[in-house]
């Protein structure tokens, strides 16, 4: 008997190592839920292939980080300052280009012109402590607001800054317990929709308060084994990618499917055909941009975050960065 159990873990072994019992050969893609998932949403719509085995995942933002800790993800889109802490050394992944340049908007009750009528009063933010709350902060220290995060040191001087989640904006608005919010497309769209005669407007763009160039907001980042063992489906990947922005343009109609379909099963999708139009797309500003050519741009946001926050940011190797031209 002992022999009989020996002889079939063998062949299990041999199974799994050569037969393909154990698929390892999928090439599995990691974007998260809206605007990101829009700077890929023709290979999501086409289930593209390009003749190999690959597995499209669209999951929430918050999600997406185990994607790479995890190592499970082949090729994935993260933002910015999580890609310098988990894979800035280059040892198993790299940056290949910039995926998103912004989608982050300030609505108020007061159609105000001013950064600095802001001060005095109470501002939501969602995920404060990333990308939107540290972007936002920069800009008000670069503006030299002052602001705080405690409710005990709120004053006429300063800006209270409150973390909130998404689906708590509009009744912290209706309520009073702030005055204005920081929000991403599409909630900005959704949350303006629950206002009527514009009781809440949008007041800011984030992008233009940032610079003129925007901001790297994403990063596409791929493991370096799929990069050495199949460089040219990385290749094809990318020009896809570059791509993409006209195809979503020319097929407004299709985006909303195209990620809805890819989205893990009983997870409320952030674009719906209710809140997701041309205004709202360009409002998401999805690009594509080589990250090795923009080196010194991504660099000067993730060392602006880190004038916020020192540990938002990782530190970036030589080999973080993949040239692929």
């Amino acid at each position: 008997m002992k022999k009989i159990f020996s002889l079939f873990a063998t062949m299990i072994c041999f199974c799994l190592a050569f037969t393909g019992c154990y698929d390892d050969n999928s090439i599995n893609v990691y974007v998260p839920d809206g605007a990101p998932a829009l700077s890929v949403s023709e290979m999501l719509y086409t289930n593209e292939q390009f003749n190999e085995n690959v597995t499209y995942n669209v999951v929430s933002a918050n999600e997406i980080a185990n994607t790479i800790l995890q190592q499970t993800a082949d090729i994935a889109i993260i933002p910015t300052n999580i890609a310098s802490k988990l894979c800035g050394d280059g040892k198993t992944y790299k940056a290949v280009g910039i995926c998103t340049f912004g989608n982050l908007y300030v609505i108020g009750k007061n159609d105000i012109t001013s950064l600095n009528e802001l001060t005095g009063e109470t501002v939501g933010c969602i995920q404060i402590q990333n990308v939107p709350g540290l972007t936002f902060q920069y800009i008000l220290k670069n503006n030299q607001i002052n602001y705080t995060l405690d409710e005990n040191e709120a004053n006429a001087n300063n800006v209270l800054l409150k973390g909130i989640e998404g689906t708590d904006v509009v009744a912290q608005l209706k309520t009073n317990k702030i005055s204005y919010a920081v929000v991403a497309e599409p909630l900005c769209a959704t949350a303006l929709s629950k206002f009527e005669n514009n009781e809440v407007v949008k007041v800011f763009d984030l992008q233009e308060l940032y610079g003129a160039n925007y901001y790297p907001q994403s990063l596409l980042v791929v493991k370096n084994s799929l990069i050495e063992n199949n460089l040219t489906f990385v290749k094809n990947f990318i020009n896809k990618m570059q791509n993409n922005k006209n195809w979503t343009n020319e097929n407004i109609d299709k985006c909303v499917e195209a990620i809805s379909n890819n989205l893990k099963t009983g997870a409320t999708p952030s674009f719906t055909n209710n809140n997701f139009n041309a205004e709202v797309l360009n409002n998401c500003n999805i690009g594509f941009m080589s990250a090795f050519e923009n080196k010194d741009f991504i660099e000067n946001y993730l060392s602006n975050l880190k004038s916020i926050e020192e540990n938002a940011v990782g530190n970036l190797s030589s080999e973080f960065w993949f040239n692929y031209e």
